[in-house]
């Protein structure tokens, strides 16, 4: 349309609408009332009016098909090709030829004509009516977008209705009849007429607010503004909707814009369903339309006519002065010619008592319904007047007198019994034909329906019912990708969009809250009750997170994202979830089974009941951010910064570096807000001891710090790979605690290989799905006793753990928990002597720096009331 606006206009007027449909009633009922009103002198007038009309469709196909993109080969246009094409049938000439032979008026011996002729000629005439038929679907398509045309003109009429009263509760002073002016001043003048009136509209709105201006200057002067602005809005609602003094087109054409405009509109599945159930309905009026007649015995057969002629023939001879010879030679060549006739002759009878009734044995065990005849009484008094003979008086006297009415009958009686034969296997056929038909239209149009809305709207309350039972299972759903994307997909797609995005909001914390509201009936209630819960909870932190903000600017979120995604992948593999994004930090929660333990409410202190389940789940914490260390320092979206002059300059050998702080205890896990913003996340001092667990490890200058509380739950063989590195009492515990670190090397790591780049972002998440679903295997086998859990064994076989482990010193270990002993036993000289022996081995290590520093304040003599534990300075 927008390519061939004048086209559309005109194929879309009332005038060609008009046309149209007075051509296509032609097409319909034209050639009928030639036959009906006029003899073959009037062919040639209908026969031009039929190019005529011909000429009408075919142009009226050719313009459809440049302004509607999608109108070529589409079911349409071959109705309407088909339709078009049909008119050629009804040129009678051509029709003369192509089904009767050599058109000629000169008088024709049609009794000469042979079977095949007349075969033709039948055939003709009925294809002629039935491809006649294919055009009532012109009539019916153009009254379907008339229908549609009208409403959508009537909705953009009362759209524009609505718009000029919101214009007059908002603009009062406007002038209410400014729009209406400018429509009839459109339509009544030229170009230059309406530049020159527009200007004096102009002026007088001009001279209007001057006046209206002064009046309120005295009231207020603010008012003087809003109405000038008032004024300009308004003047943008004209130019858009009504009449605009840059643009020319006429209100009709802007009225049409609008209903273009609003047809786009139109919802794709509503417009796709109901083209489906139009098409349908066609298809199967014209199967019956074409079909039905063809379980007709008489589409194949003519009724047999003959036997009515015999018998009136042999009533007229009998009747008439004729010999008993002529008569008797009659009903013998009647019965002679009968003989051999597909419905051949079974009884004749006449009521003279010296003819013999003609009775063939068949006829008293056929049907009714299978005999076709006929009789005629025969008038004896005209008889006797043409036959005064004495044999026919006595004739008269000795049979006829005595005869009833219907003993006086001339009968004669054909077997047509192979036709009813062929009506009833065509009647069974017909009534499977319907059936077949039924049961397929509706098959057909529950299909269209079940694809286009049930099964989509079934699929939709499946997925909400899936995001209210299991939030978080939303992220696995997969987007449904389609050609023709139907508003019912792209619902269906928002569904599990908003799902995943809720999942991804809100969290493994938030389940419950999205569960809760989904399930109820009632209002939004976000905030629902907390609940105390058990969890290792996880924080960490980025390094210089500060100067790398100053550096890198808006590049600082990729930043934050490539870190993240390291992060959140590692801990969902190994069973955790991601709970908080503060910036620089990540706060990490590893929800325990609510099954496997129970919280004493006199202390809040955790009891166990599957000891297995619990060490493998404090293990694979571990693991986590052993892992999330190693592929800081492996991964090349990460290494990429080390080369990073913006970060160079500002620190020099700049290394992407974390904190890392495990705890584990009971939180309370509810929303955390109010009901403009809310948080789901957990409230308890056991996430505040994580946290301080990671701010500690500046201090103790290692990337990992776990709790005592934690430490005591790990499988045997982590507890040996785990190494105390002091005890403290931390602010906010009534306890004292010991921290525990676990040492790795990941200077000098290679770096890992680049990833498959022809994998999509939707492989990659089925990759890392895989290797989650790994870990649950696991786990299952070593909760039901399939198998051990050995943390060694998994450590070799990671390539990542291996990597790390091997640098790993473990004499010093061994000399470094040695000198731990004395300094716990508060010997701290002898404690001091050990830790240079260690720091031999490893010059750098944080602790033994940390632990002498914190002796050498007391000058290696451990306080009088020492008690194998300090308070922590630094939080």
């Amino acid at each position: 349309m927008e390519k061939h606006p004048t086209l559309y206009q005109f194929l879309n007027s009332n005038f060609t609408s008009v046309v149209i449909n007075l051509t296509t009633a032609y097409a319909l009922f034209g050639d009928d009332i030639r036959i009906i009103a006029f003899d073959n002198r009037a062919d040639i007038v209908f026969d031009f009016f039929t190019v005529i009309a011909f000429l009408i469709f075919t142009c009226e196909v050719i313009t459809a098909m440049i302004i509607r993109p999608k109108y070529f080969l589409s079911f349409f246009f071959f109705l309407d090709t088909i339709s078009t094409i049909s008119l050629i049938m009804d040129i009678h000439v051509l029709q003369s030829i192509i089904f009767f032979g050599q058109y000629d008026n000169s008088t024709v011996d049609l009794s000469k004509e042979g079977s095949a002729s007349k075969i033709t000629r039948r055939s003709g005439r009925r294809f002629i009516r039935l491809v006649r038929l294919v055009r009532i679907v012109k009539l019916y398509k153009a009254a379907l977008l008339q229908q549609q045309n009208q409403q959508t003109s009537n909705k953009t009429q009362k759209n524009l209705e609505e718009r000029r009263k919101k214009k007059k509760k908002i603009f009062p002073q406007q002038n209410n009849n400014k729009c209406e002016e400018n429509i009839k001043k459109d339509k009544i003048s030229k170009n230059k007429n309406n530049k020159k009136k527009n200007n004096e509209d102009n002026k007088n709105n001009d001279n209007n607010n001057y006046k209206y201006n002064k009046n309120n200057n005295n009231n207020n002067n603010n008012n003087n503004n809003n109405n000038n602005n008032n004024n300009n809005y308004t003047n943008n609602i004209n130019s858009n909707y009504i009449n605009s003094n840059n643009n020319n087109d006429s209100p009709q054409i802007i009225m049409n814009k609008i209903i273009q405009e609003n047809t786009n509109n139109v919802s794709i599945v509503s417009k796709k369903l109901a083209d489906l159930t139009t098409q349908r309905v066609i298809i199967i009026v014209l199967l019956l339309l074409f079909i039905m007649p063809l379980f007709s015995a008489a589409y194949y057969f003519e009724e047999p006519i003959t036997m009515d002629l015999a018998c009136q023939q042999l009533k007229l001879i009998t009747e008439m002065k004729s010999t008993r010879y002529e008569i008797q030679l009659q009903f013998d060549t009647i019965v002679k010619q009968h003989m051999n006739l597909i419905t051949p002759i079974v009884f004749l009878r006449i009521p003279l008592s010296y003819i013999n009734n003609f009775n063939l044995t068949i006829f008293d065990y056929i049907r009714d319904e299978e005999k076709e005849g006929i009789g005629y009484e025969l008038n004896i008094d005209l008889y006797l007047q043409n036959h005064p003979n004495k044999e026919d008086q006595m004739e008269y006297d000795n049979v006829l007198k005595g005869m009833t009415s219907d003993q006086k009958l001339i009968q004669g009686f054909l077997n047509i019994a192979p036709l009813a034969v062929l009506s009833a296997c065509l009647s069974l056929g017909r009534i499977i034909f319907v059936c077949i038909l039924l049961t397929v239209g509706a098959l057909l149009f529950a299909k269209d329906a079940n694809d286009l809305v049930l099964i989509p709207i079934e699929r939709m309350r499946d997925k909400v019912i899936q995001i209210a039972n299991n939030p978080l299972s939303s992220k696995d759903q997969e987007l449904i990708i389609q050609d023709q994307q139907y508003e019912t997909i792209i619902i269906e797609n928002a569904i599990i969009k908003i799902g995943t995005l809720l999942a991804l909001g809100f969290g493994d914390a938030g389940s419950e809250i999205i569960a809760s509201n989904m399930t109820n009936t009632g209002d939004v209630n976000p905030m629902i009750p907390g609940k105390k819960k058990s969890a290792i909870y996880g924080f960490c932190d980025i390094r210089n997170f500060t100067d790398a903000t100053e550096v890198l600017q808006e590049d600082v979120m990729i930043f934050v994202n490539n870190i993240g995604e390291i992060v959140h992948m590692v801990v969902d593999r190994y069973l955790g979830a991601a709970n908080k994004n503060i910036g620089d930090a990540f706060l990490l929660v590893w929800k325990l089974r609510e099954d496997k333990y129970m919280i004493k409410e006199e202390d809040n202190s955790l009891v166990f009941n599957d000891e297995v389940y619990i060490q493998i789940l404090c293990d694979l914490a571990v693991i986590s951010f052993l892992k999330i260390n190693v592929k800081l320092n492996r991964e090349q979206q990460i290494l990429e910064y080390r080369n990073d002059k913006r970060l160079q300059s500002r620190l020099e050998n700049y290394k992407v570096k974390m904190g890392f702080g495990l705890h584990i205890g009971w939180g309370i896990e509810g929303a955390i807000g109010s009901q403009f913003k809310i948080d789901a996340s957990y409230l308890s001092p056991n996430v505040n001891m994580a946290s301080r667990l990671e701010a500690a490890t500046k201090q103790y200058g290692v990337p990992l710090l776990i709790s005592s509380d934690l430490y005591e739950l790990f499988s045997p063989k982590m507890q040996n790979i785990a190494r105390q590195i002091d005890r403290v009492n931390v602010k906010g515990s009534q306890r004292p605690i010991g921290l525990y670190t676990v040492d790795i090397n990941v200077n000098n790591l290679p770096a890992s290989k680049n990833g498959d780049p022809t994998l999509s972002k939707q492989d990659k998440y089925y990759d890392c799905l895989y290797k989650k679903n790994e870990i649950i295997d696991l786990v299952s086998e070593v909760i039901n006793r399939q198998c051990e859990w050995d943390v060694n064994m998994y450590i070799q076989e990671n390539k990542d753990l291996r990597m790390a482990f091997e640098g790993r010193n473990e004499q010093f270990i061994e000399l470094f928990n040695d000198a731990f002993f004395y300094y716990l036993d508060g010997q701290w000289m002898i404690c001091k002597q050990k830790m240079e022996k260690a720091k031999e081995l490893v010059q750098d290590d944080g602790p033994i720096q940390t632990l002498i520093q914190v002796m050498k304040q007391n000058g290696f003599q451990a306080p009088d009331n020492w008690e194998g534990y300090r308070e922590l300075t630094e939080k």
